[in-house]
């Protein structure tokens, strides 16, 4: 139709009910090179002229199908992978909230069922909430790099801890994304809090102890000293 002479449909057209990997072949009687530009850059797999021959446009369907089907193929693969893995892909596009690539992979992680930025926050832990909504538009504003650990409470798993590291592009639409990838970083966070425990409880009675203790490292260097020392 008509209506579809503008690449701007492409992205929706992406986005919709049809894989994101369908091609998209554009036909055009007459065609600037800055309209060119401009539907390459919208998404366009290739430009044809609307009096190429029908085996010309036939072959050009053929290949982009061929390449679509091969996508589509990597697609499914890495889905089946990050949804036994505790692995989330983020591909966020900041003016239309969750991508629909992103929200289905980081669901099966963090057991988000709305795709908003309000989901997300609403199962961050109360404490973290403003830190992490305060990190997320410093790095849309200023397009640096995302690193950060917060505390997620989830209604079967209780609370789980959750790493995110990711960056700002531009892609071919012209469209802010942020990319990223999460992990499940619980085990370590509880290791390294027992740890801490340890060290802590160690002080306290090393402290508490009517005898001078200290530590030393290999070199014979002194890296303790407990309070007996100093009273």
């Amino acid at each position: 139709s008509p209506g579809w002479q503008d690449p701007s449909f492409i992205p929706c057209f992406r986005n919709g009910p049809l894989s994101p990997c369908a091609p998209v072949i554009m036909l055009s009687q007459r065609l600037k090179a800055d309209e060119e530009c401009a539907g390459y850059l919208a998404g366009a797999d290739g430009y044809l002229s609307a009096r190429a021959p029908a085996t010309v446009l036939l072959a050009r369907l053929q290949a982009a199908l061929a390449r679509a089907k091969t996508q589509q193929k990597d697609h499914e693969q890495l889905s089946s992978l990050l949804r036994f893995s505790t692995i989330g892909v983020w591909d966020w596009k900041i003016e239309q909230d969750w991508g629909v690539t992103g929200s289905s992979m980081t669901r099966g992680l963090l057991e988000i069922e709305a795709d908003s930025t309000d989901a997300l926050l609403t199962i961050v832990h109360p404490e973290h909430r403003n830190r992490l909504t305060q990190a997320l538009i410093e790095v849309f504003q200023h397009h640096g790099p995302f690193e950060e650990e917060f505390p997620v409470v989830l209604p079967e798993a209780g609370t789980r801890w959750i790493s995110v590291k990711g960056f700002i592009i531009q892609d071919a639409a012209q469209e802010t994304r942020f990319l990223a990838l999460s992990t499940d970083v619980t085990t370590r966070r509880a290791a390294q809090a027992a740890l801490e425990y340890k060290e802590a409880s160690f002080r306290e009675m090393a402290d508490a102890a009517p005898a001078m203790l200290w530590m030393s490292d290999p070199d014979g260097n002194c890296t303790y000293l407990s309070q007996g020392w100093y009273t």
